[in-house]
C-alpha cells in the first residue's frame, strides 16, 4: 500500500506542475505571440506579392500560401502507432469472432 501512496503522490505532484506550467506559458501570452508571429508572416507575404505585382513577376498562389507543415514522428510515436494497429486489428478480430459464436448460437 505504500508504493501506491508514493506513486499517486508522485503523479499528482507531475500533474500540479503540468498545470502550471501551462498556466505560466498562457499567463505570459505564448499563444498570442505565436498568432503573432503567423499574422507577421502573413503581412510578409501580402508585402511580397504587392511587390511582386509592381515588378511583373508571374504570379502563383501557392507562393504566398504555403504553410509548412512539420513533421513531428520519432520512433517512439511510430513504434506507439504500430502498436496501437495492432491492438486495433486484434480487438476486432476478437469482437467479430464473438459477435459470429453469438450469431450461430442464436441461429440454433
Amino acid at each position: 500500500m505504500d508504493k501506491t501512496k508514493k506513486f499517486l503522490k508522485i503523479t499528482g505532484i507531475v500533474l500540479v506542475f503540468l498545470f502550471l506550467g501551462l498556466y505560466y506559458t498562457q499567463g505570459n501570452g505564448y499563444y498570442e505571440y505565436e498568432q503573432h508571429k503567423k499574422t507577421v508572416l502573413t503581412e510578409e507575404k501580402i508585402r511580397q506579392f504587392e511587390q511582386d505585382v509592381k515588378d511583373g513577376v508571374p504570379i502563383n498562389s501557392d507562393k504566398y500560401l504555403k504553410e509548412e507543415e512539420v513533421n513531428y514522428q520519432n520512433k517512439i510515436s511510430k513504434i506507439s502507432l504500430k502498436f496501437s494497429e495492432t491492438i486495433e486489428k486484434t480487438f476486432k478480430k476478437g469482437m467479430e469472432s464473438l459477435f459470429r459464436f453469438i450469431s450461430k448460437t442464436i441461429e440454433e
